[in-house]
């Protein structure tokens, strides 16, 4: 899904900034499409763009730390059954996605930094 160049920033909704803005695979090729050589340069494509991953690291740190102080906040007010307990079950269920998220990032930036692509002349 590369469509951040086929659209200007300023004719971008705001679901489509937000977009770009959190989720850091929009800019990567699939290496399993095409021929060899096809998927060697997207390969490389993709090596060259994983600096652009720490930073998107980072912002899902602070949503993720942002859904635990929400847990906290809404644990701490909330009863058994309460509005709060399960508006604290919710921030958990978010928390967890974002830690997969964070995983997701991770483990592409390892790959994309450590691991040569076997067919690569």
């Amino acid at each position: 899904m590369n469509d951040f160049p086929r659209v200007r920033l300023a004719e971008a909704t705001l679901s489509q900034v937000l977009y770009w803005y959190i989720w850091p695979f929009w800019m990567f090729k699939d290496v399993n499409r095409g021929s060899t050589m096809e998927r060697i340069a997207a390969y490389r494509y993709n090596r060259d763009r994983r600096m652009f991953l720490p930073p998107y690291l980072v912002k899902w740190c602070l949503i993720f730390c942002g859904f635990v102080g929400a847990i906290a906040l809404f644990d701490t007010h909330g009863q058994l059954y309460s509005a709060g307990v399960l508006l604290a079950s919710g921030a958990g269920l978010l928390a967890a996605w974002s830690l997969v998220v964070m995983m997701m990032i991770s483990v592409t930036w390892l790959c994309l930094s450590c691991w040569e692509h076997p067919g690569q002349p």
